[in-house]
């Protein structure tokens, strides 16, 4: 059944999660460490992407974890939707993301990929609990624009009191960086961690 919109209206936006899965232990994330995670099957998740893209003419689907290139069916739940008319926003934090992926993402139809970096490599490294995470992800970039070079590669920053000072400095480097297309901002407020209501606001590491 395809579903009627008003046309001055643009094509909504859904998040589709496909995943928890993910390498990394960010300091912000509301995801309580979990050593066996337990994914939809990739029929599930597979028919439920084939279904928003013909019930939803034009809809951009936001792939999300986790990170979503961890799933194993990945490939076919983003060709279900593609190849319906759907728009795809790939979000990632770079690990996976090798040359051979970059190009799948692109033959597959992906026009977006939402990369995160939340600031200097000492600081990206501390926020995401993984030493690697800074060359991880500037890799990841570097692979999209040789092997996917017409997908937009957007920087996604998420701020917060840990990275706020190192900010300015950081985006003189992402604007003098041509393999950036675009710099998005997300806020760190909600006190929500994976353990309790009050994580973010009572470490004075992240928030102050």
């Amino acid at each position: 059944m395809l579903i009627d919109r008003p046309s001055h209206l643009p094509p909504p936006r859904i998040t589709f999660h496909l995943t928890d899965r993910c390498r990394y232990e960010c300091k912000f994330c509301f995801v309580p460490p979990i050593r066996h995670v337990r994914d939809l099957s990739t029929e599930h998740s597979t028919r439920a992407a084939r279904d928003l893209a013909e019930a939803i003419a034009g809809v951009v689907i936001v792939m999300t974890g986790g990170e979503p290139i961890f799933h194993k069916g990945v490939w076919e739940i983003l060709e279900a939707a593609t190849s319906r008319g759907a728009v795809i926003h790939f979000n990632t934090s770079g690990p996976g993301i090798g040359p051979e992926e970059a190009r799948r993402l692109a033959d597959v139809g992906v026009s977006h990929v939402n990369l995160s970096l939340d600031g200097p490599a000492p600081v990206h490294n501390f926020l995401r609990g993984h030493k690697d995470a800074y060359r991880l992800a500037q890799e990841a970039l570097d692979n999209l624009a040789a092997n996917a070079p017409d997908t937009r590669r957007n920087v996604v920053c998420v701020v917060m009191g840990a990275n706020l000072a190192a900010l300015p400095e950081f985006l003189d480097e992402l604007d003098a960086d041509e393999h950036v297309s675009g710099v998005y901002f997300q806020i760190a407020t909600n006190p929500l961690g994976p353990t309790g209501p009050d994580d973010w606001r009572n470490d004075r590491d992240l928030m102050h």
